[in-house]
């Protein structure tokens, strides 16, 4: 049985690759996405098989190290230092993104069949998140005009996305913790939070950088890789252990080592620490996206109620996206460059996926509503991808004002951003 799914899996990932050769590159659809799609398709395309996937333990793990890897490298990418001396006005987008996401949840939770606290704040997290990492590795190949709102766009990305991580945490806690109020459990996955990052951070600083730098006086290939990997993973081990959602160890643990930089003894420069993890994410990053896509079943639209569910999903991920974007403060954005902004921080990225995946084993979300949510998403990313890069080409220059419009307070050219360089 392991050594047919694994067969299966193998195929996928070749049909997913394939998918994303023929796609024209002037699509820039990220190949995240297209392996989303693939497996979202091969589910649906009639053999059981593909549909048990999901299910064999062998594939969950990959999966799980994938989505794990992808959690910490996109808390490496994200320069939190950078981010915060843009000052573009953090907090009010802090409210601004948690208010609408939650209170939309909240207002229309009768919409959910399964609706309850966890279901709330799962999917407040769900709609909270935004693709740091598609941004970041995006912007290298789109328009000047892109590319100079790095800032503004990852500025989002990291309020959103820790946003995303605190409502998920809060969600599962109600669900894994017994015995105390609704209240109660948000004040003890808040303390827990406080406490994991705190632990995380001496750690950081005492510790983490002596091993690292101390590795560099091993020639072995892949020493780092695994090092690396195997910190994510006991991230991941830590924060479940606190009844914490297990992305939340691999991102802050990424979030706090991101300017910790490796260097090698043959080497005159410093390797970024991302860099080590490129040849594993290459292989486990498809399989977290193919498994989630393997399990949508597009058999639900045909339940009463889908589309209207499928609307509604869309609608508060517009909404909450929009009031991020304009929420934000900058003197040098222009209303081109606000909707370029809105466009790119649509897709609800990697840990928006993680956390729509959680709610299913969860039951905070049954079969009907889990696929539809999975297919709305999928709907976002796409439509992210594409208005992203037909939009920034189309404004070009328009997106910012004139340089020396408060230009450095504003993260603008002058100040390259390292995720982008």
């Amino acid at each position: 049985m392991t050594l047919d799914a694994l067969a299966l899996l193998s195929l996928s990932l070749l049909l997913a690759k394939f998918l994303t050769g023929v796609i024209p590159r002037s699509l820039r659809i990220p190949a995240n996405v297209l392996e989303l799609l693939m497996g979202v398709l091969l589910a649906n395309c009639g053999f059981a098989a593909f549909k048990e996937l999901p299910a064999s333990p062998t594939v969950a793990v990959l999966a799980l190290i994938g989505g794990t890897l992808l959690a910490f490298r996109t808390g490496l990418m994200a320069n939190v230092a950078d981010v915060f001396e843009a000052k573009l006005g953090l907090w009010l987008v802090l409210i601004a993104t948690g208010g609408s996401s939650l209170g939309l949840t909240y207002l229309l939770r009768s919409h959910f069949p399964t609706s309850g606290s966890g279901t709330v704040f799962v999917l407040a997290a769900v709609f909270s998140a935004v693709s740091l990492g598609l941004i970041a590795h995006g912007a290298r190949r789109y328009s000047l005009a892109v590319r100079s709102l790095t800032h503004h766009m990852l500025a989002l990305s990291l309020v959103g996305n820790l946003l995303a991580l605190f409502y998920g945490s809060t969600g599962n806690a109600i669900v894994s913790i017994e015995g105390a109020a609704v209240s109660q459990k948000i004040v003890i996955i808040g303390a827990e939070l406080c406490f994991f990052v705190l632990g995380i951070y001496f750690a950081r600083t005492l510790l983490l950088p002596k091993v690292i730098r101390g590795f560099s006086f091993i020639g072995v290939a892949g020493t780092m890789s695994v090092l690396l990997t195997s910190f994510a993973l006991l991230a991941n081990w830590v924060a479940t252990a606190m009844s914490l959602i297990g992305i939340v160890g691999a991102f802050a643990l990424g979030l706090l080592l991101d300017e910790v930089v490796f260097h090698p003894v043959k080497r005159e420069r410093p390797v970024p620490l991302e860099a080590y993890l490129d040849p594993l994410l290459d292989f486990l990053v498809p399989i977290f996206f193919v498994v989630i896509g393997l399990s949508v079943d597009l058999a639900a639209f045909s339940q009463p109620g889908a589309y209207k569910l499928f609307a509604l999903y869309l609608f508060i991920a517009v909404v909450v996206k929009f009031v991020a974007g304009w929420s934000l403060r900058s003197p040098r954005l222009t209303t081109p460059g606000r909707w370029l902004v809105i466009f790119a921080i649509l897709s609800p990225g990697e840990i928006g996926l993680y956390f729509a995946g959680l709610a299913r084993p969860l039951n905070l979300l049954n079969g009907v509503e889990y696929s539809v949510l999975t297919a709305s998403l999928v709907v976002l990313l796409i439509v992210s991808s594409l208005l992203t890069s037909i939009y920034g080409n189309q404004t070009n220059q328009k997106a910012l004002a004139p340089d020396g419009v408060a230009e450095t307070a504003a993260g603008g050219d002058s100040a390259p951003h390292r995720i982008g360089s």
